[in-house]
């Protein structure tokens, strides 16, 4: 049995001066096809490099988020920014590490969300359509490149406040429209957080720019996007809690557990516990029983949906044949 995601999840854009947040840190990026430009989002320092030997023009502005990299390819040269311990990477048709401010980093994430979508990855587009299952996915990960950093409760952050409780309620129905009010409101160009909507759309009170980061729109916001269909608690994993009624398909890949699910239910899991001990699965309210497999070849057996599990630190449980 296996769980994968096929797509690789790596928006771009097209438009000269887009922002987008560079991973690993803390860190913009605005790119010029004269100059990339970095801004730090916590102490506002400005670097920038203007080193390269032509102008780039037919730019195109790629967001990997599956190296945590950012990629820029013009007709007329192609360049690879990193932010490593040393500094901030540039590697291409022009070399340059820039010396900034030490700080923790993020490094190799091992979650990803998708809900079976298979458009281009165009924000411009992906911003117009305002379709949440082409956006979190994105957000799940991109959160997941970012450090934790504190956070004041004002601004857009009232909103992610407001998405907390909806999925401590397990509010499915409200949840999607505040997720698209916090998706125009707190996001701008590549996926960029802001305290204020400088767009004065009317969805949250004004705030004062520099209060705090806005970073933590990214990771609390990809912690709560994972709470949707995933949330463990000490031996007791809750599957699929709080999933929204539009989210009908999708799969979810983390290192203690991959799901599954069509048609608003599950269809198959792989368990991989990191301890031994007991397990309860607190499944849909529609699913009566399931096989587990302790094995590939393994015929397996069916449980009661209440079954608590026997499990083994690293050895994986199979389950399937979820029914009603």
């Amino acid at each position: 049995m296996k769980i994968e995601i096929a797509k690789k999840m790596c928006p771009f854009t097209r438009v000269p001066g887009a922002a987008c947040v560079l991973p690993r840190g803390q860190w913009l990026v605005r790119i010029f096809p004269t100059r990339f430009c970095f801004i730090h989002t916590v102490t506002k320092q400005v670097a920038v490099w203007d080193k390269m030997p032509k102008v780039l023009s037919q730019m195109m502005v790629t967001q990997d988020l599956e190296k945590g990299v950012v990629h820029v390819h013009s007709v007329s040269g192609s360049y690879t920014i990193c932010q490593r311990a040393e500094g901030i990477e540039i590697r291409g048709s022009a070399y340059a590490l820039l010396d900034v401010p030490k700080e923790a980093l993020v490094f190799a994430p091992a979650e990803r969300l998708s809900f079976g979508v298979h458009k281009a990855q165009d924000m411009e587009m992906i911003r117009r359509r305002c379709d949440l299952v082409e956006i979190i996915p994105l957000w799940h990960r991109l959160g997941m490149w970012i450090p934790d950093l504190p956070f004041a409760h004002i601004g857009t952050f009232t909103l992610l406040n407001s998405l907390q409780g909806l999925v401590d309620d397990g509010n499915k129905e409200k949840i999607e429209d505040l997720l698209k009010s916090l998706f125009l409101a707190g996001f701008s160009d590549m996926l960029v957080p802001r305290v204020h909507d400088d767009q004065l759309q009317g969805l949250v009170p004004e705030a004062d720019p520099l209060a705090c980061s806005a970073l933590p729109l990214l990771t609390e916001g990809s912690r709560l996007l994972r709470a949707l269909v995933f949330q463990q608690q000490a031996g007791i994993w809750h599957i699929l809690p709080c999933l929204p009624p539009s989210f009908h398909s999708g799969r979810f890949i983390g290192e203690e557990i991959s799901l599954e699910w069509s048609k608003k239910l599950i269809q198959k899991m792989i368990v991989r516990p990191k301890t031994t001990g007991m397990l309860r699965l607190v499944l849909q309210k529609s699913i009566a029983r399931f096989r587990l497999r302790r094995s590939l070849k393994d015929p397996g057996v069916v449980f009661a949906r209440d079954t608590q599990l026997e499990c083994q630190a690293g050895v994986p449980l199979f389950l399937d044949r979820f029914e009603k």
